[in-house]
């Protein structure tokens, strides 16, 4: 078996966990099992538990920083990014050519 699947051939990504009165996989928020342990308080969970969320959430914020730093953000607030469209337009000429053409350009010697 696969890491998808527990020791009871239940896929856990896909939501199911056995049922030890039903004898079947089962979603939690579709069928009644007794024997499944309700989490409705903090002391609910266990020490292990709880540190995995904490690690979730920080790892979604700090994935969610380095999406921020490389959009150009000025500015953000809930729900919406302020970008600083000139420092993408720079960052886009800088990969196409190598430079981003605000380097003043030496004048051409005039013919007289």
């Amino acid at each position: 078996m696969n890491n998808m699947y527990d020791e009871y051939g239940c896929c856990s990504s896909c939501g199911y966990s056995w049922c030890e009165e039903l004898s079947e996989c089962i979603r939690v928020w579709e069928t009644e099992c007794t024997g499944h342990r309700r989490l409705t308080t903090m002391a609910d969970f266990t020490m292990e538990e709880l540190m995995l969320f904490v690690i979730g959430v920080l790892g979604a914020l700090g994935g969610f920083m380095v999406i921020l730093q490389k959009s150009k953000c000025e500015s953000i607030c809930w729900g919406c990014c302020k970008r600083n469209v000139e420092a993408v337009i720079q960052e886009e000429k800088l990969k196409m050519t190598g430079h981003t053409g605000d380097t003043p350009r030496i004048p051409e010697p005039e013919n007289t």
